[in-house]
């Protein structure tokens, strides 16, 4: 039986594509990479535990010992220095292991440089079979965060200038990830990007889940809290256009923002 490992295994992405390897048809023996016993609670009992860090590069190449594939989850770390440093870890980890295939979680504008950028050209100079997933903005923050100003101020805000985004949930990404390691093919780069919408279109989904009229407002960036960094590039289209991979891969159409905001707010 082939092992599957996945790294960042606790995480919203990590977690949900283990949740997706435990249904595929086929039979894997499906490993976690873990910082701690405590944050792996909430995985199924039978996942194969295997304590290491991005930091620590002995735990990695332990717990790549006798693993066939591998869901590579980039690091949260904000600092494209030490981000590119853990990764490079993993890298290293991966050339030394028996490991003959990595899913590797990129991000959308790699190819303009950077750490995903230098994580994906390291992965492809080691010769595995590489699928390179540059996800979207993910979904879910952007409809939880209008959720909370809907329910505190009764508005959706933005500074989108109308403009549309394609995001993707995050259930939609991690869903992929694990299909393409199921898969095992050499899939080369992915740009993976859901259905775009509008704050419009968000605050009717709102409206319509909650039963009431919802308005969308623009506001200066700087009221937007946390994703004001974003959003001149929002208003110059940066993040407007969709693309077929993620639908591709998930056999399916990906979520809409409606059915990110019907599961947001069913909680």
């Amino acid at each position: 039986m082939e092992r599957i490992l996945v790294t960042g295994a606790t995480g919203a992405l990590g977690s949900r594509a283990i949740a997706t390897l435990h249904e595929a048809p086929e039979p894997f023996e499906v490993h976690a990479l873990i910082h701690s016993a405590n944050g792996s609670r909430a995985l199924p009992a039978d996942v194969v535990r295997h304590r290491g860090s991005y930091d620590e590069p002995d735990t990695l190449r332990r717990a790549f010992a006798g693993i066939d594939r591998l869901i590579f989850v980039s690091s949260p770390v904000l600092d494209p220095e030490v981000r590119t440093r853990q990764h490079l870890a993993v890298v290293d980890a991966v050339a030394r292991s028996t490991i003959s295939s990595v899913v590797y979680t990129s991000a959308f504008g790699a190819a303009h440089g950077g750490d995903h950028l230098a994580t994906e050209q390291a992965l492809e100079a080691i010769g595995v079979s590489l699928s390179i997933m540059r996800n979207a903005l993910y979904t879910e923050p952007f409809v939880a965060a209008a959720v909370h100003q809907v329910r505190s101020r009764g508005v959706v805000e933005s500074a989108s200038g109308g403009q549309r985004l394609a995001t993707a949930s995050i259930v939609d990404l991690a869903d992929a990830a694990a299909r393409a390691s199921v898969s095992g093919e050499h899939r080369g780069v992915l740009e993976l990007r859901g259905p775009s919408w509008t704050f419009d279109e968000l605050a009717a989904a709102i409206g319509r889940r909650a039963r009431q009229h919802v308005d969308h407002r623009e506001v200066p960036d700087e009221r937007t809290g946390d994703f004001a960094r974003l959003y001149p590039s929002v208003r110059m289209g940066v993040f407007a256009a969709s693309t077929p991979d993620l639908a591709g891969i998930l056999g399916r159409r990906p979520r809409s923002i409606s059915d990110v905001v019907d599961a947001i707010m069913a909680d």
